[in-house]
């Protein structure tokens, strides 16, 4: 907004905001690595603890508290946001309770402890979590889970293009 830059890396949802307001325009699409490969796209994953038998579908979630990871968050909140509105689910009037716990990892560890019935985290959390011995994958329930071919984290939502590098409209 006020000039002081030529380029910034955002995610999807902030850098169309930056579009729509401030004429900036993409240059590249990042390519991630996780856990060793390359990945020009994401998604979110919706997770309830495994031993939670009232929670298997997004229309489940409604009554039920969760959280996310912060209301800016593409991955961590924006992403499950729309597969909820499309199931016919508005959180901020369907959920008895939603937070936002700052991380993703939080997020995981508040679903794992019953702090919150369901939450949602980028994808590629829960596997980078298990790599680090942090948590077992087997104590989650993947809600809506997604398949895609060379995709290889559990997903709930579409995927998205990584994070844009971006210019702003005075950089040549």
């Amino acid at each position: 907004e006020s000039g002081k830059v030529d380029f910034f890396l955002a995610n999807s949802s902030m850098f169309v905001t930056a579009k729509v307001r401030y004429g900036a325009s993409a240059v590249a699409t990042m390519v991630n690595s996780r856990q060793g490969q390359p990945l020009k796209s994401f998604g979110g994953v919706i997770i309830a603890s495994d031993g939670n038998d009232a929670i298997n579908t997004l229309g489940d979630l409604k009554g039920k508290r969760f959280m996310a990871v912060e209301a800016s968050s593409f991955g961590g909140w924006q992403m499950a946001y729309k597969a909820l509105l499309d199931a016919g689910v508005n959180p901020y009037s369907d959920f008895s309770k939603l937070e936002f716990g700052g991380k993703h990892d939080n997020v995981a560890y508040a679903v794992l402890n019953g702090a919150v019935d369901a939450g949602t985290v980028r994808t590629d959390t829960l596997e980078r979590m298990v790599a680090a011995g942090e948590i077992d994958l087997a104590d989650f329930k993947i809600i809506n889970p997604q398949k895609y071919d060379d995709f290889p984290f559990v997903c709930s939502t579409a995927l998205y293009p990584e994070w844009p590098l971006a210019k702003v409209k005075h950089t040549p």
